[in-house]
């Protein structure tokens, strides 16, 4: 694993996003990943995340928006939501 921060994305940019609260649990137990958008990248590190940014997700067809979500590179461990790249294919 690499010790490199990931780049922050960009305002418009999609990433998945994970939500760890039991109402937006899929009905075989995941919590995401969820569609989002990048609706904000704010200037200064938010909780001590660089990579943290505000969100829009479309989570078990609810429309929702999310401040200061950092990378799970950045996340504490018990955090309860977080964004990821999508992976390349």
């Amino acid at each position: 694993m690499s010790d490199e921060k990931p780049a922050v994305p960009t305002i418009g940019r999609q990433v998945h996003f994970f939500l760890a609260v039991k109402r937006y649990q899929s009905p075989v137990g995941r919590f995401g990943p969820y569609a989002a958008t990048v609706e904000n990248v704010p200037i200064a590190p938010i909780h001590g995340a660089e990579t943290a940014v505000d969100l829009r997700a479309l989570a078990r067809a609810q429309d929702l928006f999310f401040e200061g979500v950092p990378h799970k590179s950045q996340a504490a461990p018990d955090a309860l939501m977080w964004w990821e790249w999508p992976p390349r294919v």
